[in-house]
């Protein structure tokens, strides 16, 4: 059983922790974590990450000049996220997302967290 809780969906689960560090730049804000999260959880992000992002040194060659999700060329935030699957080599993802497909993406990165506030006496 993890020690920690999923930062995803907030219980313990069984298995290794699997970490990410999502971050999501727009000018000079930004919105960074440390994510542990179990093998569900981690699994859908790395599925977004690999479907919609590019991975450093592997898709050096893909233009990064529109919207990961929408390919709209007005992007305003830029993406990125490292993860850390048990026993494999760090995996580096940067991509670029419009206004639009934002809350999306950072519903994706950082989820509600709602299981992980604490319950009211």
């Amino acid at each position: 059983m993890g020690y920690y809780p999923c930062d995803c969906h907030g219980s313990r689960y069984v298995g290794p922790q699997q970490t990410a560090y999502p971050a999501l730049l727009t000018g000079s804000d930004s919105k960074r974590e440390r994510r542990r999260l179990c093998r569900a959880c981690f699994a859908d992000l790395l599925r977004l990450c690999t479907e919609y992002l590019l991975e450093v040194g592997v898709d050096d060659d893909k233009p990064l000049d529109a919207c990961s999700f929408c390919s709209s060329p007005e992007t305003t935030t830029m993406a990125f996220a490292t993860v850390y699957e048990t026993r494999e080599a760090r995996r580096d993802f940067v991509g670029r997302v419009c206004a639009g497909c934002l809350p999306g993406t950072e519903m994706a990165f950082f989820g509600s967290q709602a299981g992980l506030l604490p319950i009211s006496a």
